[in-house]
């Protein structure tokens, strides 16, 4: 018997273990089993994650949280994409492509703090406006 956290029980006998497999009809299996379940991350990094974790000798815990941080951290740059494509920007810039240079007087530190959207959690607003000397910028 199995004792669960919760102080339930299950019978282990109620679930049924395939057989081992040979090596590559193994990892066909997995490879397969993972596409089923819609786990495309963990998939194309299982085997160098567990690299990793050999040499690091983390514990099964570790290597599967870190599996699944990896699963995670892919399903949320596809919804970002998913989301940008479908908003239909005409043309996609980043913080990374924007020229600091001009204007010359833009405080730097207090735009890139800006997009740690820390003014939200404090329910605050953020206005930008051009200097007077300046055309405005739509």
């Amino acid at each position: 018997m199995i004792q669960k956290n919760n102080g339930q029980q299950n019978n282990i006998d109620a679930i049924q273990m395939p057989l081992p497999l040979s090596g590559d009809k193994e990892t066909a299996l997995l490879i397969e089993q993972l596409r089923y379940l819609k786990l495309p991350g963990i998939a194309e990094y299982y085997e160098l994650t567990a690299l990793k974790a050999n040499k690091d000798n983390w514990s099964h815990v570790s290597y599967l949280a870190q599996l699944i941080e990896l699963e995670s951290n892919l399903r949320k740059e596809k919804a970002v994409e998913r989301k940008v494509k479908a908003a239909r920007f005409p043309v996609l810039k980043t913080l990374e492509q924007f020229r600091w240079n001009w204007p010359k007087q833009i405080n730097q530190l207090q735009v890139k703090d800006l997009f740690r959207l820390q003014f939200i959690k404090q329910h605050a607003n953020v206005i930008l406006y051009p200097s007077p000397m300046s055309r405005p910028i739509l």
